[in-house]
């Protein structure tokens, strides 16, 4: 490992190289130097044992250690003969011409060089101003960067913005002197530009993730104030002078720096969610701002050691200070005043000067970073951009922003009118712009021409376009772009558009939780090759999921260091990646956006819970440990809806919100996505006019389904429409060749119609639970509106949308034989049918349910009916034989097992005709548990799937993996199905009368059993088959002696509540209990059962019995 590596190094002085047996000892003269990243709660530094007995220095960005120089690596010999001689690297320093330029930009707009000058003087250039000293060099960057503490990577992203900016400024022949001051005689147009690039940098400049140091502040200071309220109420009231004190010392001295009550507020409100409209509003309240802004966070950390203060001087009061009663009384408030005094210390534990939390609270922390990260949506990403002719000349200038309304509000109006006038329209809307405009002006900003036949069905609004330029102009500034979104939002779609379009190319890697750094080192060949050929043309390289793979530390170096394995690599590499929000599961935030209506709950599948001192899971751990023991790997984030491993710190310098797509756009990439991919009938469409009506309708019913759903707390996206528009075609060419007779327009109406209801409800209804009815209801409500109106036949009930939907999967599981002891109930039935659809249509599903709900008997039932030509069902001939490569997820499931399970699948696809192969992912929610993260690995494989995937699943997967399939989730069975189910397995006349009694007494034991699901389905089968088999056997009725029987075994497991599951069942049947003597009643005996568990609706599930 790497701490007895620097044992060795440093302690002894000898290293042995394990490959080659030779002994390499330290010369005296020898010096090293460990740098160590920052880590979330410095992880890394403290894994390096060693380092703790080193002296420590902390390196931080200030005007003493600000550096004017820059430094280039250069190998010393990249034609040696052994590798430890070529990866050699020697440094040079050069002074930093970029960041002396900024300064010296920076220095003339505050001297108000660019407001007062007349026509004929010449023109600023930086070159002609002498350098400048550090902490000159340093005040300036500090005061415009609009962060009060900086750190570098911060400093040097400003930097590299502003440099490009101004120098694209200093050669603009429409900004000269005597353009401005003489040509158009307005000197403050030039200020106002110069001040504008300065104000648009913030999306380049600012950090988009908020410090884990603020987090650990807020946190830090709440604690104390809990700590000084307990220790206060334990001892005297005089220590409320105390609190009042310190609280209002702070109070005072915030007032101090502020003007008024109502500009405190504003910069409190400004704090906890900053935007760059807000700055816009003033141009005098630049500065002042900055100033405000840093002097707040210093208050901020006066008001954290006063308060720090002052709870030690009241916990040392409180044990100090004797209490005014006496006797007994005196002697408890003692003991009282030690416990708070006790508890409160052991709530204030620290570790040098952060509180230490537990393990939920760390991720809970975590995930608060990015919780409050500023969302894309927040700003009007404002940018100003210079146009050239080929030949270099300057031919326009502009601000291009999500909003027209930046520059009115940054600009006066009578300067907008003169600029109008002169022909700079800068307050143009371009949220109206059309395609062409659109890549007219990506094309101009970018400077490439621009195709406007590639990808024609792409998207293109405002939203994206600055997006596109966002990325764009980070990587041709040397930023890496680092993008964070939910699945599903558009990411890697935007990226290929916006390669494609830049004629760049583009090496993707679908990073996934089995990577290892071997495997991306060997990756990153074929870019670095590419780039080395190519020297002057960008090759871009997109890490698509970037955290959910534990070599984090190998990215962060690749990405922001721009070294592999000690090598720099080429400059033309520009680096792009994707990553998972860190949102927390089912967080009060999250509860209180879904609202009341919520569809979401652990109902559905199990709660999955390991004990953390497991034999498998700490096998696992110490296992990937070993593969990786530096690697930024944290169990803990298993508590966030998508699992992920925590990124660099570095690397969050970078990140940036990529934002959701706004109804309007969504609903314009909908339409496109249907224009394309629908298909109606050829007969159908000859009415051009009523043909075409229907893709509006369409268009509406798929975005209510999405808002439908999202209000619902389910997630929906792009992919849903796309798995909607290839479900549609294929149940047109269903129902079409079912019903060869019908081709008047009337019936391809209904054939239409009935298209739609069963697509929208395998995608979309299907997902749902308590809600299905609510679903149909609001769908059908458009059906029978305004927009279905002009479509007679498109007309349908909810009630009619469900029974549409069983009539469907009731033909499809009667073409089934089944066998003996098998319920034909609404498991099989939905299950049967979405599961096959979704495999002749090679469409990923994934099935939710507790145990016992027929998940795996639907697919044995279709594996052993489809058997091609040889099919008994002549139906079934028509598709070919489904054969099934089955792989057992576990906690210790890897991703190389499953990409192997994969390949041998696409194999014997290729070289079988005929046959549809079906890899199934046997309790996939098992993997989702191992420590190795394997299903990552999955996204890559159902996005280009060559074989059909089908998913079991006891409970619910992450929202990544969800997206990327038709999600069928199967909530708990009520009385009536029950009953329904366990008549379809016995079917036996001694003991049908008591079926309903058995069905409501295990309803009432499964809802009020002392462990969560520790009796399930399964138990009720057996209990039903038991009886069964007996009373077959023998002929007799059924008796008290043998249900008790049939109880003990099956539901014996707590001998605590055997006797009130006895009762639960006997007081059900037919079959009466004997008197009992004790007094006390187990509620699992007397309480009601609910009506609405005895009638089962249309939205309702059942379950069946497996045939074994």
């Amino acid at each position: 490992s790497l701490n007895d590596l620097l044992f060795q190094l440093l302690a002894l002085g000898v290293v042995r190289s394990p490959s080659t047996a030779r002994v390499y000892h330290v010369r005296p003269s020898d010096c090293f130097l460990l740098e160590v990243a920052n880590s979330w709660h410095d992880s890394t530094a403290k894994r390096l044992f060693l380092c703790q007995q080193l002296p420590r220095c902390e390196v931080t960005v200030s005007s003493d250690t600000l550096d004017l120089f820059t430094y280039e690596a250069a190998l010393v010999d990249p034609d040696a003969a052994t590798e430890a001689s070529r990866s050699l690297v020697r440094w040079r320093s050069v002074p930093n011409y970029e960041m002396q330029f900024t300064a010296k930009y920076l220095q003339a707009f505050a001297q108000e060089r660019f407001l007062n000058f007349a026509a004929d003087d010449m023109d600023f250039h930086p070159d002609l101003v002498p350098s400048l000293d550090c902490r000159t060099t340093y005040a300036f960057l500090t005061m415009y960067c609009q962060q009060p503490r900086p750190s570098f990577v911060l400093l040097a992203n400003f930097v590299k913005y502003m440099y490009r900016q101004f120098l694209s400024f200093s050669y603009c022949d429409l900004l000269s002197n005597m353009a401005v001051a003489g040509a158009l005689e307005r000197p403050d147009f030039k200020n106002f530009f110069v001040r504008f690039l300065i104000r648009t940098s913030a999306d380049f400049s600012t950090r988009s993730v908020t410090t884990d140091e603020r987090v650990h502040m807020e946190k830090r200071t709440k604690a104390l104030a809990d700590a000084l309220a307990a220790a206060t109420q334990a001892s005297s009231p005089a220590l409320g002078l105390i609190s009042g004190g310190g609280n209002d010392g702070g109070r005072r001295r915030r007032r101090h720096h502020s003007d008024s009550e109502s500009s405190e507020s504003e910069e409190e409100s400004e704090e906890e969610g900053h935007s760059v409209r807000s700055d816009y509003e003033s141009d005098d309240e630049d500065d002042g701002v900055q100033v405000q802004r840093a002097l707040r966070t210093q208050e901020e950390r006066d008001l954290a050691a006063a308060m720090a203060a002052s709870l030690a001087f009241a916990l040392e009061a409180a044990e100090s200070s004797p209490s005014p009663t006496s006797g007994q009384s005196q002697t408890g408030a003692a003991s009282s005043s030690a416990a708070s005094s006790s508890s409160s210390r052991s709530r204030l534990r620290e570790s040098g000067s952060m509180v230490q939390v537990d393990d939920q609270e760390d991720v809970q922390a975590y995930a608060e970073q990015f919780e409050r990260m500023r969302r894309w949506e927040e700003s009007d990403h404002p940018f100003c951009f210079f146009c050239s002719t080929a030949h270099g000349n300057s031919s326009g200038l502009g601000i291009v922003s999500l909003s027209p309304t930046v520059v009115r509000e940054a600009i006066s109006a009578e300067l907008l009118e003169v600029l109008k006038h002169n022909g700079f329209r800068l307050d143009r809307d371009w949220s109206r712009m059309n395609r062409a405009e659109a890549l007219d002006i990506l094309g101009s900003i970018l400077g490439y021409e621009p195709d406007f036949s590639l990808q024609p069905n792409y998207v293109l609004t405002v939203d994206n376009v600055m997006k596109i330029l966002s990325i764009q102009l980070r990587l041709r500034y040397g930023i890496p772009a680092v993008i964070m979104g939910e699945a599903g939002c558009g990411k890697t779609a935007l990226i290929k558009f916006m390669a494609a379009q830049a004629r760049t190319p583009l090496f993707v890697l679908n990073v996934h939780g089995g990577m290892t750094g071997d495997q991306v080192r060997e990756w990153m060949e074929k870019p670095i090759l590419r780039a080395l050929a190519e020297p002057g043309v960008d090759v871009f390289v997109f890490f698509d999921e970037i955290n959910t793979a534990p070599c984090g530390s190998l990215f962060k170096t690749i990405v922001c260091d721009r070294f592999l394995d000690g090598c720099p690599l080429p400059e033309n590499l520009r680096f792009i990646a994707c990553a998972n929000p860190y949102r927390r599961a089912m967080s009060k935030v999250n509860q209180t956006a879904l609202g009341s209506g919520t569809d979401i709950s652990t109902s559905t599948g199990l709660s999955y819970a390991h004990h953390t001192a497991s034999t498998a899971r700490a096998q696992a751990e110490a296992t990937l440990r070993e593969l990786a023991p530096w690697e930024e790997w944290d169990g803990g984030l298993d508590g966030l809806v998508y699992r992920v491993h925590p990124l660099p710190a570095t690397l969050l310098e970078f990140v940036f919100d990529f934002g959701t797509l706004h109804p309007r756009t969504e609903e314009r990439y909908i339409t496109s996505i249907l224009e394309q991919v629908l298909i109606l009938p050829d007969s159908f469409k000859m009415d051009l006019p009523y043909g075409r009506s229907v893709i509006p309708l369409v268009t509406e019913l798929v975005c209510e389904s999405h808002l439908f759903l999202r209000n619902a707390g389910h997630m929906v996206s792009l992919r849903d429409v796309t798995r909607f528009a290839r479900l549609f075609n294929w149940f047109t060419a269903s129902l079409q060749s079912r019903y060869e007779a019908l081709h008047d327009r009337a019936a391809l109406a209904l054939r239409v119609r009935d298209s739609l209801v069963l697509a929208l409800g395998l995608c979309y209804q299907a997902r749902l639970g308590e809600l299905r009815v609510d679903y149909a209801a609001h769908v059908t409500s458009l059906l029978n509106g305004p927009s279905g109106r002009r479509h007679a036949n498109f007309a349908l009930s909810a009630t009619g949308f469900q029974e549409r939907l069983e009539e469907e999967e009731r033909f499809y599981v009667e073409q089934i034989r089944l066998p003996h002891g098998i319920a034909l109930n609404r498991n099989v039935l939905e299950q049967v049918f979405v599961t096959l659809v979704c495999i002749l249509n090679r469409v990923p599903v994934f099935v939710v349910g507790k145990p016992g709900t027929s998940k795996s008997l639907s697919l044995e039932l279709i594996a052993s009916n489809l058997n091609g030509q040889s099919s008994e069902s002549e139906f079934f001939r028509q598709f070919p034989a489904v054969e099934i490569f089955s792989y057992q997820c576990s906690p210790l499931s890897t991703s190389s097992g499953i990409e192997q399970c994969f390949e041998h699948a696409a194999r014997y696809q290729q070289n079988a005709s005929n046959t549809q192969v079906v890899v199934l992912l046997d309790e996939v929610g098992l993997a989702e548990q191992s420590p190795y993260r394997p299903l990552k690995v999955l996204h890559a494989l159902l996005e280009e799937a060559q074989v059909a995937v089908v998913g079991i699943s006891n409970w619910q997967l992450d929202l990544a993996k969800m997206n990327r399939a038709v999600h069928l989730q199967r909530p708990e069975p009520l009385v009536r199905d029950l009953e329904q189910t366990a008549l379809g397995i016995v079917r036996s006349r001694h003991l049908e009368g008591a079926i309903r009694g058995l069905s409501a007494g295990y309803y009432h034991v499964y809802n009020s059993q002392p462990m969560p699901d520790f009796f399930g389905l399964r138990d009720f089968y057996s209990l039903i088959k038991y009886l069964h088999a007996h009373l077959a056997e023998h002929g007799n009725a059924l008796t008290e002696e043998l249900l008790r029987t049939a109880i003990h075994r099956n539901f014996g497991g707590i001998p605590s509540v055997r006797e009130q599951i006895e009762r639960a069942f006997l007081d059900r049947t037919s079959v009466s209990a004997p008197v009992t003597t004790t007094g006390v009643t187990s509620s699992v005996a007397t309480a009601e059962l609910p009506a609405a568990a005895v009638d089962s609706s249309s939205s309702s599930s059942s379950s069946s019995s497996s045939s074994s």
